[in-house]
């Protein structure tokens, strides 16, 4: 059976290699950056690693649960 892969977060990326893997090898679809991982992974990536250069993506950084950047990133001593 297919992972469930939709939603905001799984629209901002193509899945790449194998579809069935629990953390798929991943391309953003914005600065093309690959990497594998799934729902926390593309989010910590919208929000620290991507440059966001459209609207819609800005946007759905704005959106993203505070929740999620306390597990993904990192703290400043």
């Amino acid at each position: 059976m297919m992972p469930l892969r939709t939603g905001k977060i799984w629209a901002t990326v193509t899945v790449v290699g194998q579809e069935m893997s629990q953390t798929p090898n991943v391309v953003c679809k914005d600065c093309g950056h690959t990497f594998c991982g799934g729902n926390t992974r593309i989010v910590e990536h919208i929000l620290s690693k991507c440059t966001c250069t459209t609207s819609e993506l800005q946007a759905l950084r704005a959106e993203l649960p505070v929740s999620y950047t306390h597990l993904t990133l990192p703290t400043k001593a």
